[in-house]
């Protein structure tokens, strides 16, 4: 829903940005696309990706930044899982291309359990859908089960102090600082391996420049 000036009101923001949704849905994820592409990178660097590996991402949006994962390393396999019907549409419409030269695969799941068997993935990653976990304590487990013995996740968040402060946050996001991700992370059959800090300076919906802390947590 939009008002009268045709910004999408707040609570209708929020609702989008955990799962967006048709038109609209669309014009969120671009947004969210753009605001959190450096984090994306950044996580995506993280990773620390070698050839061959099997990658899986969860809550990849329009994926858009599919293509700069994928020349990482060579031969690699990429799924990507979405709550978004939308989101899933949009991505392999956007990656169409690299979809016909790349071992590249995109799966709707209900957010609970990851619909993989134990130890598929080299490396998995996701990029502020943190707050959206229904059961995060049963969701990291999920990760863990899903990640090869030697492999590595990474759960990029940005910082709780940051969140609080915007106008869109209510009760569909959950809020995490290094502690609360670090304690999160201690309930599952995996070790933290190392929380990596970042700023950035991003745009706020009045065209505002801020800058906002955020945190990679490596996860093996």
């Amino acid at each position: 829903m939009k008002d009268q000036s045709g910004e999408i009101d707040l609570k209708e923001l929020e609702r989008q940005l955990s799962c967006p949704t048709g038109a609209v849905g669309l014009e969120v994820a671009r947004n969210m696309h753009e605001n959190n592409l450096g984090m994306t990178v950044n996580t995506i660097d993280f990773l620390d990706l070698r050839d061959s590996h099997a990658v899986l991402e969860l809550g990849h949006g329009n994926c858009n930044h599919l293509s700069i994962l994928i020349e990482k390393a060579r031969n690699l396999r990429y799924q990507g899982l979405e709550l978004s019907e939308t989101m899933y549409e949009e991505a392999q419409r956007c990656n169409a291309n690299l979809m016909r030269r790349h071992d590249i695969s995109f799966t709707l799941y209900d957010g609970n359990r990851i619909p993989f068997d134990d130890h598929t993935f080299d490396r998995i990653m996701t990029v502020n859908t943190i707050y959206f976990w229904k059961n995060p304590e049963a969701f990291i487990q999920e990760i863990a089960r899903v990640l090869k013995p030697d492999g590595r996740a990474v759960i990029s968040y940005v910082q709780k102090e940051f969140m609080k402060k915007l106008p869109f946050i209510g009760d569909v996001f959950r809020l995490y600082d290094d502690n609360d991700v670090r304690a999160l992370v201690d309930k599952s059959s995996r070790k933290l391996i190392e929380i990596a800090a970042r700023t950035e300076s991003v745009k706020t919906r009045t065209g505002e420049l801020v800058t906002r802390p955020y945190a990679m947590a490596a996860v093996g």
